[in-house]
């Protein structure tokens, strides 16, 4: 920002002021501006708001400039809320540690955990914490706990208490292996013993003290629907990708033991009887498990290359001994066999299967058939949280907190999220009628809703709002002009859309500065985030891919005529949810310092995933073939034990979980979509300091304004020398 006096002609009537004051004035102004310049935005991007206050304060132009005014209270307001946070922390901090002590007095083993994660969370030193007498007491309990629990075949207590002591113990993974044996357990029971899985629901709902389970679909959701056009070519496509594209250069006797083995965890799954009655043999089925033994030691010991005609050879001698035994469904077998093998991968390789491939086109496409509702699982009952603008669901009428307790008739009682989405979605013209029970209402209300396309917008934007295109209103900050722009994930049109709000702001207001929002935010396509940076990024790299020996096998290059915005004042927040495709954004922006990071570390995955078509693309695979290099060279991948990963911001602000959650609670209510726009206002995250982030976030974009205007960052140290 420029500080001028504007002198119009009608200011000629001040002649008889003292002209050496006047002069002083404007010396004065003119000093102010070069004097804070470096020290105002160095500060800004080191996050030193304390020397930012001090600059503010000792510059005397402060009292003629209402911006100067505005944005050093906005300072002491923010600094008033960091205040209240830390006091709010110790309060908080002892308080979990009293309720831990309290409930491991008791023996209540699982209560201790999550307040010792609370408490942990807010500790000052992590591993010290993890030193305490109490605290190695607690460890030392829940570890016996957790073992005994799995004995008694409590599948999902034991999981829980393994993975909160895995979160005191984060980075290190420290009970991996018990998470993963007991996952697979229950992934097992889940498809196809649902009877079995409700059981251990029960239990895990009496152990917590609700009073009733979670949903399972159990005449819906059966494993034969699961396993629809489950077939040989499936698995034997997805051992080839795997064993030709991979990362890893993993092979195929790698591949086969992971899957054999596997095979013989799911056959050995206690309470598999119910659907299969074969496996309640157990002479049966000791001797197919015998004979995978006999295969999984033999492809152990072989130290020749196997080769496809291998693969086939064995997987049918497979085949032709489970006929002689257990005679379980050919689909089992290759279903349980093509996990296994995948389970060997990184966990973002993985088979989309025939069942699956309507879901994740909806992911990766950005738009589905069906009636445009937000629906969430409350209370274990079906609600909407949201309708979609312009779906029909909007147009008719449903509103939030709608209960949907029938769809053509079929109560609702036990659906889980994914079978109702499935149920809800279908070809476009076709009809659903739903049956919704709402507040205040006695008869449930009949809805006959026809599907039709649905667009997934991953652009939000500030608030609600009904006069714009969009139905959003993007400023943060109308006075300053101020952009706010959430991503939810890269689609194909993200970066369209991101064009359409900054149109938006353009043609009614324009912009001085802009937050760009990617907390959260789990990534999607690569290509569209790599082209939403080079809206910024005019010139050098924006991004390189790698394979296993380091060589680049792609380069992205910034093009110039797609750098469409000038340098305005940008920052960028992110979290421990920002990941992929969001890290290659905010990690290009932050090597070509074209904006300020600010936040907490990204979550680290570096990796890139080809999806290859199987089975006349009726099925999918999605397989990590390379990871991608930052543009001054950062591999950001997070690998196991690493104490290195992500992103990390340029200030960064620390917001604990529960602060981060009640954060996210009131920015769900503000987005619900209402006719009377009278719910919560977006205002209060700001002003009432729920949302530390983003306070400092705006903070730093009007100082970045007060000192350049226009021209972001021109003062910062260019790593490629372009202009």
């Amino acid at each position: 920002m420029m500080w001028l006096f504007n002198v119009s002609p009608s200011t000629r009537r001040i002649r008889l002021i003292p002209l050496i004051p006047l002069l002083l004035i404007l010396l004065l102004t003119t000093v102010s501006l070069a004097q804070p310049q470096n020290t105002l935005l160095n500060a800004a991007y080191r996050g030193d708001f304390d020397q930012i206050r001090k600059a503010l304060e000792l510059d005397p132009a402060v009292e003629l400039d209402p911006q100067l005014i505005n944005v050093l209270a906005d300072l002491k307001t923010f600094e008033q809320h960091q205040k209240s946070f830390i006091a709010k922390r110790k309060i908080t901090t002892q308080d979990a540690l009293n309720k831990m002590n309290a409930s491991l007095a008791i023996g209540r083993v699982e209560d201790a955990l999550i307040h010792a994660i609370e408490a942990q969370s807010q500790a000052d030193n992590p591993k010290d914490f993890l030193q305490t007498p109490q605290v190695l007491q607690l460890i030392t309990d829940a570890e016996t706990q957790a073992g005994k629990t799995e004995l008694q075949g409590n599948w999902l207590n034991a999981l829980s208490l393994y993975r909160k002591l895995e979160m005191l113990f984060e980075p290190t993974p420290r009970y991996q292996t018990h998470i993963d044996r007991i996952n697979q357990r229950v992934r097992v029971i889940s498809t196809y013993a649902p009877h079995k899985i409700t059981q251990l629901y029960k239990l895990r709902a009496q152990t917590t003290g609700n009073t009733e389970p979670p949903p399972v679909a159990l005449e819906d959701e059966t494993w034969e629907k699961r396993l629809t056009d489950v077939t040989l070519p499936i698995l034997t496509s997805a051992l080839h990708n795997a064993a030709m594209q991979h990362y890893s250069g993993i092979g195929y006797r790698e591949l086969m033991i992971a899957a054999v083995d596997s095979l013989k965890a799911t056959l050995l799954t206690p309470g598999l009887e119910e659907s299969f009655p074969s496996l309640a043999n157990q002479n049966t089925k000791n001797s197919y498990i015998d004979y995978l033994n006999i295969v999984s030691n033999n492809l152990r010991q072989r130290r020749d290359r196997m080769t496809n005609t291998d693969v086939a050879t064995t997987l049918q001698r497979l085949f032709n001994q489970n006929a002689k035994t257990l005679d379980l469904p050919k689909k089992v077998l290759i279903y349980e066999l093509t996990q296994g093998a995948m389970s060997e991968l990184d966990p973002f390789s993985a088979v989309i299967w025939p069942y699956e491939v309507d879901q994740f086109n909806r992911s990766t496409s950005g738009m589905f058939y069906g009636v445009g509702v937000q629906i969430a699982l409350t209370n274990h009952q079906l609600t909407v949280v949201t309708p979609l603008p312009d779906s029909p669901a909007h147009e008719a009428g449903i509103k939030p907190g709608d209960i949907i307790m029938q769809v053509d008739g079929k109560p609702t009682t036990h659906w889980t999220l994914d079978w109702a989405v499935k149920e809800i979605t279908g070809p476009v013209g076709t009809h659903i009628v739903m049956g919704i029970q709402r507040k205040d209402e006695k008869d449930l209300i009949k809805f006959n809703l026809k599907r039709s396309k649905i667009q997934i917008h991953s652009i939000r934007g500030w608030e609600r709002a009904s006069n714009s295109a969009t139905g959003w209103d993007y400023y943060i900050d109308p006075a300053n002009k101020v952009g706010y722009i959430r991503v939810s994930q890269f689609i194909p049109r993200t970066p369209s859309d991101f064009d359409a709000a900054i149109n938006q702001m353009e043609s009614e207001h324009g912009i001085n500065a802009l937050i760009l929002d990617l907390r959260f935010n789990p990534g999607g396509l690569m290509r569209r985030s790599v082209e939403l940076a080079n809206r910024f990024i005019s010139n050098g790299t924006i991004l390189s891919t790698v394979d296993s020996k380091d060589r680049t096998t792609s380069l992205f290059p910034a093009k110039a005529h797609l750098a469409h915005y000038p340098r305005i004042p940008l920052v960028v927040l992110i979290n421990q949810g920002s990941a992929s495709a969001a890290e290659i954004v905010s990690g290009a922006l932050q090597d070509h310092q074209s904006g300020i990071l600010v936040g907490s570390r990204s979550f680290g995955k570096g990796s890139v995933q080809d999806v290859y078509p199987m089975f006349s693309n009726r099925a999918k695979m999605k397989i990590t073939t390379l990871h991608y290099k930052l543009p001054l060279g950062r591999i950001i991948h997070r690998e196991p034990g690493a104490t290195q990963w992500g992103v990390d911001p340029d200030v960064p602000i620390k917001m604990t979980d529960q602060e981060v959650a009640d954060a996210i609670e009131y920015r769900r209510e503000v987005d619900v979509l209402r006719d009377n726009h009278d719910g919560p206002k977006a205002q209060k995250l700001v002003s009432e300091g729920l949302d530390l982030q983003l306070e400092a976030a705006l903070l730093l974009a009007k100082v970045q304004m007060l000192v350049q205007g226009k021209n972001n960052l021109a003062q910062r140290r260019n790593p490629f020398n372009t202009p």
